[in-house]
């Protein structure tokens, strides 16, 4: 049977985060992984876990890159006489784990204590990577102190049920490497930091909020102390004008860019990148090839040039902030004009007269046969029905 369960969890291990562990008993966690936890690096856990179970992958999944509890509950226990409620992220939680990437909460989460997901101080250890996002789920009300300490935290996704949050945001973050984040929430989550001295450093965190919440932050209690940037309006029309073999994308300046990133592809799926054109906060091309077009008044222009005639191509427009931190990411098509290798005029050419082969002007269109016709632009082309 021991036998067994190994090869299922090397089968496991190698299919990372499609295969799934099912806690059906809580506490049962050190059962299903055998002596193999050190192995470990995506762990999808669905079922019931209580502290057990959390603890064990805390001390003993050491080399731990991916984490989805998203499916799992968490269930009350009490813990050498110390109870732990249902639905509780103990103070403590995962605490250390260096390699640690990718982490998914629990759906059914409501509360987090302080210390959770606390990594070992990235000086001390000398580890590459960490948390650069984390989302905390819908139903949450409280987050304790020094949540996600020592990770390059640079996106969070806050709920809209949270009402407690401890000195978490300003005590966790190594401010030395991290002097900005993103807050996708809209509604501004109340913070209480208490009586502490990183109040002196929250006019230098920059913190970018969605479109239309900047006065929203700028009026709640502590955000209201950092340097709040509203991030662009994703909405922004785009205008594309596609020649036969070019396409000049213009689209609205934001005050706030570094620059921005316009990627090219031939295929909808955005698998084959043709071109990567990045620009300055002037219009400026960045070691890219290209044609830069003039820079209107409050309009920022790219023209790609060298394109298929009659072929749709899709993009991405990036808006870059410091460090080249994606702000916003716009995507749109266009599709090339045909080219029969006459004037592009000529397109809008309009029939003004028909003619037989011998040069007799007809009353009307032949329905069938060879015939000449006459355009408005002067151009005339035979036509085989």
């Amino acid at each position: 049977m021991k036998k067994l369960k190994i090869i299922s969890l090397m089968l496991f291990l190698a299919m990372g985060v499609n295969a799934q562990i099912h806690i059906w008993t809580s506490g049962t966690l050190e059962n299903e992984l055998d002596d193999l936890p050190e192995s470990i690096i995506n762990l999808p856990i669905t079922g019931y876990i209580d502290i057990r179970d959390i603890d064990y992958i805390t001390y003993r999944c050491y080399n731990l890159k991916n984490l989805d509890l998203s499916d799992a509950n968490i269930v009350e226990y009490v813990y050498s006489v110390t109870p732990y409620s249902d639905n509780e992220l103990p103070g403590g939680s995962l605490y250390g784990l260096p390699f640690l990437t990718t982490v998914i909460l629990p759906e059914t989460l409501i509360s987090i204590g302080s210390g959770v997901l606390n990594r070992v101080a990235q000086d001390d250890f000398g580890q590459i990577g960490g948390l650069t996002s984390i989302e905390i789920p819908e139903g949450v009300t409280s987050i304790g102190s020094n949540f996600a300490a020592n990770h390059p935290i640079t996106t969070i996704v806050l709920p809209k049920s949270l009402t407690s949050v401890g000195a978490c945001f300003i005590d966790c973050f190594d401010w030395s490497r991290i002097s900005e984040f993103t807050i996708i929430n809209k509604n501004p989550s109340p913070i209480n930091l208490g009586y502490s001295y990183f109040h002196l450093f929250l006019p230098t965190i920059t913190v970018y909020v969605p479109f239309g919440s900047k006065t929203a932050y700028e009026n709640t209690n502590v955000w209201k102390e950092l340097n709040i940037i509203e991030l662009p309006d994703e909405t922004t029309e785009i205008t594309e004008i596609p020649t036969s073999n070019s396409a000049t994308i213009e689209w609205q300046p934001y005050a706030n860019a570094t620059g921005y990133k316009l990627l090219i592809y031939s295929d909808e799926a955005k698998t084959n990148l043709l071109d990567a054109i990045e620009l300055d906060i002037t219009g400026k091309k960045q070691n890219i090839k290209g044609v830069q077009r003039a820079q209107g008044v409050g309009i920022s222009s790219y023209t790609i040039e060298n394109l298929q005639n009659n072929t749709t191509y899709y993009y991405s427009l990036e808006t870059l902030g410091v460090n080249n931190v994606v702000l916003s990411k716009q995507n749109g098509d266009f599709t090339t004009q045909s080219s029969t290798g006459i004037n592009d005029v000529e397109m809008t050419k309009t029939p003004v007269a028909f003619y037989s082969l011998m040069g007799v002007k007809l009353q009307d269109e032949p329905a069938s046969g060879m015939y000449i016709i006459l355009y408005d632009n002067g151009t005339a082309e035979k036509v085989t029905k």
